[in-house]
């Protein structure tokens, strides 16, 4: 039943993963938005997924020192 979750966990994170990609690709794709703000966009979307993953390891950690 554990594999089972699991696999059901993962399949939501990549259609979550799907959607959120797809709209972030129309969102870039449009020619009217200047090139800064979609750079500026994209390294805000890049920084905050790196600060999730930090998060998500260190609590990771805790949980294994604890």
């Amino acid at each position: 039943m554990k594999v089972l979750s699991y696999v059901l966990i993962a399949a939501g994170i990549l259609v979550l993963g799907g959607y959120a990609l797809y709209a972030a690709w129309l969102f870039f794709s449009f020619t009217e938005i200047p090139v800064l703000i979609r750079v500026g966009l994209g390294v805000l979307g890049i920084g905050f997924l790196v600060l999730l993953i930090a998060m998500w390891i260190e609590k990771k950690k805790e949980g294994d020192e604890g």
